[in-house]
């Protein structure tokens, strides 16, 4: 796993060498870099990419939508560049596109230009309020924690969820470059009325 970042997290410093060996950290002070076409080839022996990026509104309207939609935009073309067959991407319950709300406008419109890039596979999570970020908490997430019913979805479960979805896509052959799959799903751990939706991932997951 290559794992591109601003800063490294304390924990896998703790990993066993046989869970180091698999893990390669680049780090670079800005992720502007992914624009830079001509460092796009070190990506080129991946089978998906994971893009968990998010930033905040309090950050001003220009840096949210810079990380939001324009990183990830990169992101995504550095997979099509690379022939990459899966882009799995971590949204919102709520992403519209044609949203009153420029959070979930912003979060829409990414969504609409990846099925645009017609990955042979691509799978959107839509989680309620992320619980347990470690070092990235947002108060409003602190707050939804003891809303009774509101969408809720630990960060545990997000990774669970993005790992088996890719290993379903790769080890059940559900990679086929003369189709574009697109997958949604619900994720949340919490009960709510969106039980009822059969595109809901299980908090199992």
């Amino acid at each position: 796993m290559c794992i591109r970042d601003r800063r490294k997290i304390d924990r896998w410093d703790k990993f066993t060498p046989e869970q180091a060996a698999k893990l390669q950290v680049v780090e670079v002070k800005s992720l502007d870099e992914l624009e830079d076409t001509q460092k796009w080839n070190t990506f080129n022996d991946c089978h998906s990419v994971f893009n968990c990026l998010g930033s905040k509104t309090s950050e001003g309207d220009a840096q949210f939508y810079k990380v939001d939609y324009t990183y990830v935009e990169w992101s995504a073309r550095i997979g099509i560049a690379n022939k990459i067959p899966h882009f799995s991407h971590v949204t919102t319950g709520k992403a519209a596109a044609d949203s009153m709300f420029f959070y979930y406008r912003t979060k829409g419109q990414i969504e609409e230009t990846l099925k645009k890039m017609k990955f042979p596979a691509l799978t959107l999570l839509r989680p309620g309020a992320i619980l347990n970020r470690d070092n990235d908490s947002r108060f409003i997430e602190k707050v939804f924690k003891y809303v009774p019913f509101f969408p809720k979805t630990e960060t545990a479960t997000i990774a669970r969820a993005m790992r088996l979805d890719a290993e379903r896509i790769h080890l059940k052959g559900r990679i086929d470059t003369t189709k574009n799959l697109v997958n949604i799903c619900l994720l949340y751990t919490s009960p709510s009325p969106r039980d009822r939706q059969k595109s809901r991932m299980p908090s199992s997951a």
